[in-house]
């Protein structure tokens, strides 16, 4: 037993050692430590991010299939809209005289009802936000719908407590929901770059690094699952991560884009 370890030691030391590479190998292990900690505790707010996104692809369709008779209207054979002057005075009639029209909607489809957001004060600190549809073809109201109260920490719809909860957490306060959501991003955004260090093949075996390896176990499939989709969604991820960023703080973000795209004001 102690020739056989002689022999293995006499071995190693015989074997020709790269200090460059043994060098990066130890570099990539920190970032590896860093991958992982940013992941562990941001993984939570990723899928948050994630799944309230994917709701709010489609929402429009799920706001309408949850209020079909304020959202949905049909569409009679060979009718053209109304005009918008009589639309949005349609709207304004069952609003209160404080009513300020915030935002319009313009229909989605030949059977969708026009949207008309409302918001007015209902005391000096406190507001209401109002959604109106409107029929495009007979300029009818179809009805209203609360959105929000200014009082209230969770929006009266569910499509607004999506959008809340993916915009700001459902935190009430504006200033710590930005932050709280930019800083998220900004170190996901960490994450997703050391995950790439931590994935450079720095052997060179690029098929390897961009493929399953055949006829593996459970423990192997995950790594080489973690490790390619990470890889093919870098371009998705990167992108969506900043543009988060630029919603929540647009007037922090525009200076950094004019350094590589000047911006025309006008």
């Amino acid at each position: 037993m102690t020739a056989i370890h002689q022999q293995s030691d006499s071995t190693m030391q015989a074997a020709p050692r790269n200090p460059a590479l043994s060098g990066l190998k130890a570099r990539r292990k920190r970032w590896l430590d860093v991958h992982l900690w940013l992941g562990l505790t941001l993984g939570f707010l990723l899928s948050i991010y994630g799944i309230t996104g994917s709701f709010l692809v489609f929402y429009a369709e799920i706001d309408e299939w949850l209020h079909p008779d304020l959202l949905v209207v049909e569409h009679p054979a060979d009718a053209k809209y109304r005009p918008l002057a009589e639309i949005f005075a349609a709207g304004k009639t069952v609003m209160p005289p404080t009513a300020k029209h915030v935002f319009s909607v313009y229909p989605r489809n030949e059977s969708a009802a026009f949207k008309l957001r409302y918001q007015f004060p209902t005391s000096d600190t406190e507001n209401q936000r109002w959604i109106v549809g409107v029929n495009p073809y007979t300029a009818q109201v179809t009805g209203k719908m609360l959105l929000t109260r200014s009082g209230d920490w969770l929006p009266a719809t569910f499509i607004d407590c999506v959008f809340e909860l993916h915009y700001a957490l459902l935190i009430p306060s504006e200033d710590i929901s930005a932050v709280i959501v930019v800083v998220s991003a900004a170190l996901l955004i960490i994450s997703t770059l050391t995950g790439l260090i931590v994935w450079w093949p720095l052997t060179g075996k690029w098929r390897q690094a961009l493929t399953f390896k055949a006829g593996a176990g459970k423990v192997r499939f995950n790594y080489d699952l973690h490790k390619t989709s990470g890889f093919y969604t870098l371009l998705v991820m990167l992108p969506v991560l900043f543009s988060g960023i630029y919603m929540v703080l647009p007037h922090n973000v525009v200076p950094i884009l004019e350094l590589f795209s000047p911006v025309t004001y006008r």
